[in-house]
């Protein structure tokens, strides 16, 4: 009985080793790293839809590139500068997909959470009700 005891214990002692630490932290409530998030939007086809870009846990940025692609049922329209980022320079990205988002500066640093970019899209017609058109 102890010996089953002590090989169980010393299987999961294996186990927990063999998990990377990064994978435990990300189920940990206060997650600390910082994110980029693409909010959830719904719309109807046929209109448009303004989509925000947040960081959250901003540990201060002084220049950020963000490729961002999405469905070809979605057409891009324009980038809007967020507030998150005011401390950088925008530079206004070509319409295409995939998008290329850039802020820089030379001397100052944005600490902010919140909206970096919004995206506004015109949703094409004939799309299904409940279907997701993805930005990533």
């Amino acid at each position: 009985m102890k010996k089953r005891i002590l090989s169980i214990f010393l299987v999961l002692s294996l186990v927990l080793a063999l998990i990377p630490f990064g994978t435990i932290s990300a189920f940990a409530d206060n997650n600390t790293n910082a994110q980029i998030i693409v909010e959830n939007k719904h719309s109807a086809d046929n209109t448009t839809v303004e989509v925000d870009i947040l960081v959250k846990n901003n540990p201060g940025v002084a220049g950020a590139k963000l490729k961002i692609s999405y469905d070809n049922r979605l057409t891009l329209i324009e980038t809007i500068k967020g507030e998150a980022f005011d401390e950088l320079d925008y530079t206004e990205p070509a319409i295409i997909n995939p998008c290329y988002l850039n802020w820089d500066s030379l001397d100052n640093v944005a600490n902010n959470d919140g909206v970096i970019a919004t995206l506004k899209f015109n949703v094409q017609d004939n799309i299904d009700s409940g279907e997701v058109l993805e930005i990533i």
